[in-house]
């Protein structure tokens, strides 16, 4: 089964009251198979059984060595059995390898812990002394959480897919740090965390070094994630450097399957099976069909917890293929985030961290503009201007290092957009691992220097030293391989034209190939802006991606169907914040075949579709 947890502590209600109340809560969540429920005097745990199979392991028992003490817990991993699993739970010592989360009641006291990277997303509510806390958001509702809208959240997810640091779009409603312990007790709560997702200052080593101790720690971390899994790896080739590495390294076992959506046309497809066929494993391409185009568009925003949107959530349209493909999908979650993609790497001060990356998301911010109530688009600039600054401010700066953008990315884009991927993927049935969470992995990956990750200098000697293999296989994005590269990425503390033509001088060729695949985007879209002349900017899309958003919908088909359908539901739950007329005219533009942005559109209808979705949960109906 895929499982949730849900706890309510609360002094002023007796257990059988608070039992009722998880019990109508977890009959609200989708996928409702059952519900196991125990107490100590003023707290209730439940471990709630989900279809449809797979995706966590969970128990739910008393001690042995205190028999009013109850331990309940959900994890990713199952490896061994669920009780094992709770019993030696690591906590914030563990990252991905030992993803859950784990409840122990005793008298009087409730104690929640999680693992040191949050991988599996809890959520919890305080108020009144009352303690409400789910693996699933809307189960807080269903106990009784008021449904008031985080305005500023608000206009962070359409702006980012997802609200900064722990906030979520439902005010007074929290998400459990990484590394958390939380304790109740009598009413009164207290938090300490300590992530794994933070930057530290450790013994400069040599290049050398490092990729003598990245071989080691990638084997270990890789063999031990192919001992704890059951059943067949899937592993989801792409154009990019993470998935290969995942690959490579799982080559040897027969229980290895690669997949890539899309047709063998386009780049990312091509790069992909050339890897496959190099590490010699089973390669599944699976190609966008008109007929998955935003499948199950609803039960996917059900599984999501307010972040990410069902238009770009791509891996569930294919669910059913995936299911028979794999049991468990290994992912590279994180990876080039490590390895340093991040353009706003350099900038020591918090300031100009946040200041780059503010820049970085305006044009976002002034798409959902025409979507917000005008009162709050107003306010919006100021709002995503003092939720990043804030969100920067909060992490602590390894002294004189350059990464602090780095880190704010994990802390931030990847653990809430990027999580949202394992949750959807577990509440779809299947296993969810993260090898570039695991703690090995993140230790070495918070002792590279700055130099060695700027760019991705260090992780492009990796492919040419540890994966040769593959390493003469061009990427997907620029047509390089990576045995030609110095660096794999661009940052924004030099202008791309400079760029350029550094790696001219160490690589011509690769310089070269960089500079037509740029200049072709830029033409491209340049053409369609200026002389709105689609023509070329079609042509490129369709080889260079595999989703295409803004060519579907103009084009017609399933896809500008089903966002028309979507339209309609969401203009009967539009909320007070949103502009009525904004849906109601990209639902008109679509019936017309005019343009429209597809991405912002989806995440304005998402927020229409929480909003009458959770309203449902509240009221007890679904």
């Amino acid at each position: 089964m895929a499982h949730e947890l849900i706890l309510l502590a609360d002094v002023a209600t007796d257990a059988v009251g608070r039992q009722r109340s998880i019990e109508r809560a977890a009959r609200r969540l989708p996928g409702f198979v059952g519900v196991r429920v125990d107490s100590t005097p003023h707290a209730t745990v439940g471990v709630v059984d989900c279809r449809p199979t797979g995706g966590t392991a969970a128990h739910l028992g008393r001690s042995g060595a205190v028999s009013s003490s109850v331990m309940a817990g959900v994890v990713c991993s199952q490896s061994t059995t669920a009780a094992d699993l709770v019993a030696a739970f690591p906590g914030r010592a563990a990252g991905g390898e030992a993803a859950g989360v784990v409840v122990r009641l005793l008298a009087g006291e409730a104690e929640v812990v999680n693992d040191g990277v949050g991988l599996l997303p809890s959520y919890y509510s305080v108020q009144q002394r009352r303690l409400c806390l789910s693996t699933s958001m809307p189960a807080l509702l269903a106990l009784g959480v008021p449904l008031a809208w985080d305005l500023a959240s608000v206009v962070e997810y359409l702006t980012m897919l997802h609200p900064l640091a722990d906030r979520t779009l439902v005010r007074g409603i929290v998400v459990l740090p990484a590394g958390s312990t939380l304790r109740w007790r009598d009413g009164d709560v207290s938090l300490r965390s300590e992530s794994l997702l933070t930057p530290a200052v450790g013994p400069r080593r040599s290049d050398s070094q490092m990729v003598g101790e990245f071989r080691e720690v990638w084997s270990s971390t890789v063999s031990d994630l192919a001992d704890r899994a059951s059943g067949r790896l899937g592993v989801g080739l792409s154009g990019g450097l993470d998935s290969r590495s995942i690959a490579s390294e799982l080559a040897m076992s027969s229980r290895v399957v690669g997949y890539t959506f899309g047709t063998p046309r386009q780049d990312e497809v091509r790069v992909a099976s050339a890897v496959a066929t190099a590490l010699g494993i089973p390669h599944h391409v699976l190609p966008v069909r008109d007929h998955i185009q935003l499948a199950g568009a609803r039960t996917t925003l059900e599984q999501l917890d307010g972040a990410h949107s069902y238009a770009e959530m791509f891996d569930t349209w294919f669910s059913e293929d995936m299911q028979q493909i794999c049991d468990v999908l290994v992912s590279g979650l994180v990876g080039d985030c490590l390895w340093g993609s991040d353009r706003a790497f350099g900038p020591v001060s918090r300031s100009a961290v946040a200041s780059s990356i503010t820049a970085r998301y305006e044009p976002y911010l002034h798409s959902a503009l025409p979507f917000l109530h005008r009162d709050l688009a107003g306010n919006a600039q100021d709002l995503v201007t003092r939720g990043i600054a804030e969100s920067v401010d909060v992490i602590e700066p390894a002294a004189g290092r350059r990464d602090l953008s780095t880190y704010w990315n994990l802390q931030n884009r990847q653990r809430r957009w990027g999580y949202m991927l394992g949750s959807a993927v577990r509440r779809r049935g299947l296993a969810f691992e993260a090898p570039f969470l695991d703690r090995r992995v993140l230790e070495f990956a918070r002792s590279m220097s700055d130099d060695q990750r700027h760019r991705g200098r260090l992780h492009a000697l990796i492919q040419r030293e540890v994966f040769a293999g593959t390493a003469r296989i061009p990427r997907g994005n620029d047509g390089n391989p990576p045995y030609k590269l110095p660096s794999l990425y661009v940052s924004d503390d030099e202008s791309l034209v400079r760029q350029t033509l550094s790696l001219g001088l160490q690589s011509p060729i690769a310089a070269a190939r960089r500079f037509v695949k740029y200049s072709q985007v830029r033409s491209a879209r340049e053409m369609s802006r200026r002389l709105h002349w689609q023509g070329p900017q079609d042509l490129v899309t369709t080889r260079r991606s595999v989703f295409q958003p803004t060519l579907w919908i103009r084009s017609g088909g399933t896809y500008r169907r089903r966002t028309m359908e979507l339209l309609e539901e969401a203009l009967g739950d539009v909320p007070d914040f949103l502009d009525r007329s904004a849906i109601q005219g990209s639902l008109d533009a679509c019936r017309a075949s005019h343009e429209v942005d597809p991405h912002m559109t989806a995440r304005a209808v998402s927020l229409c579709l929480w909003a009458g979705y959770w309203k449902r949960v509240a009221g007890g109906t679904r």
